[in-house]
């Protein structure tokens, strides 16, 4: 049973994350309306506190801090309006329905902080493990998903899809005349030229090392070709400019109709890739995959 209503809150909160921010606002704003419509309706004999808490502590923490604590503030001014029209008699004090509305915003306030706070250090941890922690380039393990769901879409709708698979020639020489540190500041110099020449939804991943891959969605063999060359000249005129005896060797898969796995796609984008690196390095290969 408990498992059951775990699993239907989580498929709730999935479902109002696909949601547009506007909608969500615009429907815990309503629903505030109504629990506080029912709060005054029902005097101080029954407590609707709690229910505020919903849809302030969903905004909170599907939007934002701000949204939250805005709803929060609207949640406590209808309360104290509401207040003030259906009591039955005045206070002893004037202060005390000030004090009363001051504690429940401080309230709603400290719930909205709370749970903007942990879905911020949530989305840090995730951010964190899907990226590559000296370069800010997707992990391997983010590139894999990824590159599976782009190429799942690519079957569907029968797109192409190109991989581009490529690593440091004497990348080796760089950490033993220059220190790693030299090598490092060298692998996050090629990730942000690299990402400088794609598109905003193409994806740079480290793989480990000094191994890199590119996934350009909807991508042909010709827009490839140019893609894989203008990086490459990039990067060049880069580690040129800085000193750095390195060069680039580059595979390039570029897939038709898609009917390939994960797997074998970034196999055959290494394979290529390391053919170039067997025969002079610092070069590039396309293929074409039917």
């Amino acid at each position: 049973m408990r498992m059951r209503l775990t699993h239907t809150l989580f498929r709730i909160f999935v479902w109002l994350e696909q949601r547009s921010p506007t909608m969500l606002v615009v429907t815990a704003t309503l629903l505030v309306g109504i629990i506080a419509w029912l709060d005054a309706a029902t005097g101080s004999e029954i407590a609707f506190g709690l229910f505020y808490l919903l849809p302030i502590g969903t905004i909170a923490w599907l939007i934002s801090y701000r949204w939250g604590l805005t709803l929060a503030g609207f949640s406590t001014l209808l309360y104290f309006i509401g207040d003030m029209i259906t009591r039955p008699f005045p206070y002893a004090y004037s202060l005390i329905p000030v004090w009363n509305t001051s504690v429940r915003f401080s309230f709603f306030a400290i719930v909205v902080w709370l749970l903007a706070s942990l879905r911020a250090a949530l989305d840090r941890e995730k951010m964190l493990a899907r990226t590559d922690y000296l370069t800010g380039a997707a992990n391997s393990r983010a590139f894999w998903e990824i590159a599976s769901q782009e190429l799942t879409r690519a079957q569907r709708y029968n797109h192409s899809l190109t991989l581009i698979s490529f690593d440091v020639d004497n990348f080796k020489l760089v950490n033993d005349k220059l220190g790693h540190p030299a090598g490092d500041r060298l692998l996050q110099q090629v990730v942000r030229t690299a990402r400088s020449c794609l598109r905003s939804h193409d994806v740079i991943a480290r793989l480990g090392g000094d191994e890199f891959a590119i996934l350009l969605p909807e991508t042909d063999y010709d827009a490839a070709v140019t893609v894989s060359h203008k990086v490459q000249s990039h990067l060049l005129a880069t580690v040129q400019g800085e000193g750095y005896p390195v060069t680039f060797s580059i595979g390039v898969v570029t897939c038709v109709d898609a009917h390939i796995s994960i797997e074998r796609l970034i196999q055959r984008a290494d394979d290529v890739m390391y053919k170039v690196k067997n025969t002079g390095k610092n070069a590039i290969a396309c293929i074409l995959v039917p």
